[in-house]
């Protein structure tokens, strides 16, 4: 029988969540805002994108912590799963939670959009994310922040 990391990881991988697991391919925090995280809007100005991304989140769920207007937005970490396991005599959870920050580049014309993830397993950063599940949310990230625009 496979260990409990094992059947973890395959667990996590199938419903793909970001624990870390070696199997499978992952992102590191540099390559998701590189790979997936920036977008261009030549149609909008700072405040405008800075108001969207902040009702995104709102929409979401996320608490915006920096000051209303203040660059780089950051959001407090949400708490996007939980895993249980137990057996005689021990129990044990761990949670993993996903904040944002995100850059706002003003550019000729418009802004460059950076979302970047801090991601966290029980209170520690982690550095690395299951990459269908990180493209996943970060599409709904931007997803939100679009509908948001006045364009």
């Amino acid at each position: 029988m496979p260990s409990r990391p094992v059947l973890l990881c395959a667990l996590a991988l199938s419903l793909s969540v970001p624990l870390g697991c070696t199997a499978g391919a992952t992102f590191t925090t540099q390559q998701v805002t590189e790979i997936v995280g920036t977008r261009a809007y030549p149609e909008e100005s700072t405040d405008s994108a800075s108001k969207a991304m902040t009702s995104a989140f709102a929409a979401m769920g996320y608490e915006v912590v920096s000051d209303p207007g203040a660059l780089p937005l950051k959001t407090a970490p949400k708490l996007v799963q939980v895993n249980a396991s137990g057996g005689s005599g021990y129990a044990s959870a761990t949670g993993a939670e996903i904040a944002w920050t995100v850059d706002i580049e003003e550019l000729e014309p418009g802004v460059e959009v950076r979302l970047t993830p801090r991601g966290y397993s029980n209170g520690q950063q982690q550095e690395h994310y299951n990459a269908a599940w990180i493209e996943s949310t970060t599409k709904t990230v931007f997803g939100e922040f679009e509908s948001n625009l006045g364009g």
